[in-house]
């Protein structure tokens, strides 16, 4: 009667055991603590984003800057051509 109680708290004990599945062990695994320098190479990956962003929109203003200037350089031109020429037309 001693063996068949043994045998049967081992049929209890296997009864109570639930399969992990690959997902189920995945959650049980304990998690890496993030160090100070995933934290630090996260921020700098987002600040190195920003400086891109901001050196492209600095790349953009600059590009409208100087065809600002330069349209207006050539409007310059043109009065000071348009100016002179009318001068002469006078005299």
């Amino acid at each position: 009667a001693g063996g068949g109680h043994k045998e049967g708290g081992r049929h209890q004990a296997q009864d109570r055991r639930v399969p992990v599945t690959l997902g189920g062990a995945a959650r049980l695994r304990p998690q890496r603590a993030r160090g100070p320098c995933e934290d630090r190479t996260r921020e700098e990956t987002i600040a190195s984003k920003r400086i891109l962003q901001a050196r492209e929109i600095e790349a953009r203003q600059q590009f409208w800057k100087w065809s600002l200037c330069i349209v207006l350089g050539l409007l310059l031109l043109e009065t000071c051509f348009a100016a002179r020429t009318s001068h002469r037309a006078q005299t």
